[in-house]
């Protein structure tokens, strides 16, 4: 190869490089950026993971978790729980290695994997869960991951770890899973300890892992992530922490409850959605909408019911809101009015993973692995159907034109061959 060539090869292979932490797109927590699962870039209408259309790599990851992927500059973490022996028959608590992996963005390479916790689960996880349910968050310093039925733990970008807390959840149901992700507001993370009893919400400084606050929980048990969102002019970050019998809305410095609702879910995973000074959430069985600040703060605007998405969290594209629910169907609603302006089923089939966008398209991602590419507008035009190659539950990321995608066995880039970004 003469050097001309390589100049230019080089030269290519730069341009498809996420350039470190100024240019890239981070996405740092669960549904990335203020939890809005938005991404930008160009990115893939179709790829083929048999023949490798559009992937740009394939990485296998050890044990189970259908935790999300997040990214920050040139990095991307991942949590895992991997089982060290087999289950005896359906007892599915045996010795365990809970784990945070660190992998190079561009060539999907573990760079390192760190042990969170080594030990026995202290309770028995659903059949449709893992013990590694919740998605890490990241402030570009720090990484917190959350292993609900064991610890929280803080590494470093080095994977230093630089604090744990042991959680030790027990609990007599099987059903009862942890899937709550941590949030880090300013110098602190936000981490919501769903058990049966004695439930409660935590803020702990980043820094050394010492209790800010902390505020028990008796509304009922909820997988939902809370929402951080910075109401009118205050710039004061609030919490939307949504479960089965209620939406709250607290202080994130204190922990001070500034309003709630009293609801009646059956069911709380879906995260609300934040549209303006709108608070959305879809959990359980209807979706509703809240004026989220002022003088009327915590007042139903409108609701719809029947509509609610159940696990899969809610997307907000300019004035609509899209709502999928766990069986494939996806309703768009108007977020000033709640009017119905379109519903259709995405594609048969159970989904978990919450809808994403990104350059005028949603991706939705069912739990067979199938993914469902639609135009971004209030008539969903399905534009293509591509297939995982297993199964799918978690979120993917989004970020500068790629796709990352957890499956069963592995985290995939997908992104256009051309390299446009």
């Amino acid at each position: 190869m003469g050097h001309h060539t390589r100049s230019t090869l080089a030269l290519a292979v730069a341009l498809l490089l996420p350039h470190g932490d100024v240019n890239a797109e981070n996405w740092p927590a669960f549904r990335g950026a203020a939890a809005g699962g938005l991404g930008h870039g160009a990115t893939p209408t179709t790829w083929n993971i048999a023949t490798s259309v559009n992937v740009a790599w394939k990485t296998p990851i050890p044990g189970l978790a259908i935790s999300s992927p997040i990214i920050w500059g040139d990095r991307i973490y991942l949590t895992t729980a991997v089982p060290m022996a087999p289950p005896r028959g359906r007892d599915l608590r045996t010795r365990h290695q809970w784990k945070l992996l660190s992998l190079e963005r561009i060539s999907g390479k573990v760079m390192w994997e760190q042990t969170a916790h080594d030990g026995m689960p202290y309770m028995q996880r659903h059949v449709n869960g893992s013990y590694a349910n919740a998605t890490p968050a990241t402030d570009g310093q720090h990484i917190v991951a959350v292993f609900g039925t064991e610890a929280v733990a803080c590494f470093d970008t080095s994977g230093k770890l630089l604090w744990k807390k042991l959680l030790q959840v027990q609990s007599n149901r099987d059903a009862f899973d942890s899937g709550s992700s941590p949030v880090i507001v300013e110098d602190m993370v936000i981490v919501q300890d769903d058990r049966d009893r004695d439930s409660y919400m935590a803020a702990y400084r980043l820094a050394d892992g010492s209790e800010v606050w902390r505020v028990n929980r008796a509304d009922g048990l909820s997988q939902s992530t809370p929402v951080v969102w910075t109401a009118g002019t205050t710039g004061t970050p609030l919490l939307i922490v949504v479960a089965q019998r209620s939406v709250r809305v607290l202080e994130a410095r204190t922990g001070k409850e500034t309003w709630r609702f009293a609801a009646q879910n059956e069911w709380a995973a879906a995260s609300p959605a934040i549209a303006g000074d709108v608070v959305i959430s879809a959990a359980g069985e209807d979706v509703r909408a809240f004026r989220g600040s002022g003088p009327d703060a915590g007042a139903v605007l409108w609701s719809a019911e029947g509509g609610g998405a159940n696990i899969p969290s809610p997307l907000v594209l300019g004035d609509h809101i899209f709502v999928l629910n766990d069986n494939g169907v996806l309703t768009v609603y108007d977020i000033h009015n709640g009017r119905k302006v379109f519903q259709q089923r995405a594609a048969a089939g159970a989904y978990c993973a919450s809808p994403i966008s990104a350059d005028g398209k949603i991706y939705v991602f069912s739990r067979d692995g199938d993914a469902t590419v639609l135009r971004a507008a209030p008539t969903l035009d399905v534009l293509a159907r591509n297939q995982m190659g297993g199964t799918t539950q978690a979120t993917p990321a989004i970020a500068d034109g790629t796709l990352y995608v957890r499956t069963a066995g592995h985290l995939i880039a997908l992104r256009e061959a051309s390299g446009r970004r």
